[in-house]
């Protein structure tokens, strides 16, 4: 199970990503969906049982991005090639690899907020 947050605009994209294996990374993709990995790794907050629950967080202010696991504070992003508006998308299951069979992953309490 991966799982990403995605804010997607005609220039791109940047891309946080949990995975299955419990790493994390985030990534910058171009208009062709090119990836460029500028962070990550592992991650010792996250619940990778089949039917366990993470609660993942971003928040972008101008330039920088801040990610959280499990309200925990993970790392601060340099999103500066990336900071246009967008639409917000979340995913999982982006991987045959790393599906659970007779699961379905669950989204609760998505919200997307500006900051004052």
């Amino acid at each position: 199970r991966n799982f990403s947050l995605v804010n997607d605009s005609a220039s791109g994209c940047t891309k946080p990503t949990l995975e299955s294996s419990g790493n994390w990374r985030f990534g910058l993709a171009d208009t062709r969906g090119v990836l460029r990995i500028i962070s990550g790794s592992k991650l010792t907050n996250a619940d990778l049982s089949p039917t366990g629950s993470n609660h993942l967080r971003a928040v972008v202010n101008d330039t920088l991005a801040y990610f959280f696991v499990n309200g925990e504070f993970i790392s601060t992003l340099d999103v500066s090639e990336r900071n246009t508006g967008g639409d917000v998308l979340a995913g999982c299951g982006f991987s045959t690899r790393t599906r659970f069979p007779g699961i379905a992953p669950r989204y609760t309490d998505f919200t997307v907020a500006g900051l004052p």
